[in-house]
This record gives structure tokens, sequence and C-alpha cells, in this order.
């Protein structure tokens, strides 16, 4: 290898090596992503995984537990109670304010579409 070449190399092997391992790390993002985003979705949905903090109090599908079942109640109903009970200073409150409006119609419609029995 001529003089000139190894003190380039030799100058600049971490960033070769750092643009390689980027490139593949790049690279295996790319083709492995797409399969767990798919599987992802298909194990569950958004909504139900969204209200799995609320099955500690309102049961397993929202039913049987020590509070109000959730369980078929309607969507909107369900969504305007979780909207109010960001107002809430209580325990509700501290639940409902960690999620977007977007994520409570989310769970508000996970809810409603659960069976009642």
């Amino acid at each position: 290898m001529a003089t000139h070449t190894r003190a380039f190399v030799a100058r600049h092997k971490h960033g070769m090596v750092i643009s390689v391992a980027l490139g593949l790390v790049m690279t295996v993002q790319a083709v492995i992503a797409p399969a767990f985003q798919g599987d992802a979705a298909t194990l569950m949905p958004t909504g139900q995984a969204l209200a799995a903090n609320c099955m500690q109090c309102h049961g397993t599908n929202g039913m049987n537990g020590g509070f109000d079942a959730l369980a078929g109640d309607g969507a909107a109903d369900t969504f305007d109670k979780l909207k109010d009970f960001q107002n809430d200073s209580g325990i509700m409150g501290v639940h409902a304010r960690g999620y977007s409006d977007d994520e409570l119609r989310q769970i508000a419609n996970y809810f409603a579409g659960l069976p009642t029995s």
C-alpha cells in the first residue's frame, strides 16, 4: 500500500468504521422494521394496548374489576368521561392526563367494542 494511502487510512479509520457500521445498522433496520411494525399491529390493537393500564381497576376486558365495568359502554360517552377526568385531581385524572385525545378515543372505541358478558 502506498505511503499516502496508509496515512489516509490511519487518519480516517475511525470515521470509516463508523460509516460502515452506520450503513450496516441502517440496512438491517430498513429490512426488519416493517416486519415488526406489521406484527405489532396484528398482535394487539392500539386501543387494547393503551387500555392495558385500565385493567388493574376495571378488570380484564373492562369487566369484573373493583370499579365500574367499561365493556360495552358507548365510545362517545366513555371519551367524554375520560376528557372530564383530565380536570380531576384524583387517580383517574392522573391516568386521563397521560393520554392525547386520539389515544383516549382509541381506548373508548376499544371498550365500546367489547362484549358485556
